[in-house]
């Protein structure tokens, strides 16, 4: 989460929510 305080950049911002989705989406499919 150091990269959003160093560059508020808008990509950056959109890619985070999609890393968090994928990673519940993958626990979710785990479990």
């Amino acid at each position: 989460m150091k990269f959003t305080s160093r560059q508020p950049e808008p990509a950056s911002m959109q890619l985070a929510p999609m890393i968090d989705i994928v990673f519940l989406l993958l626990i979710f499919f785990i479990v």
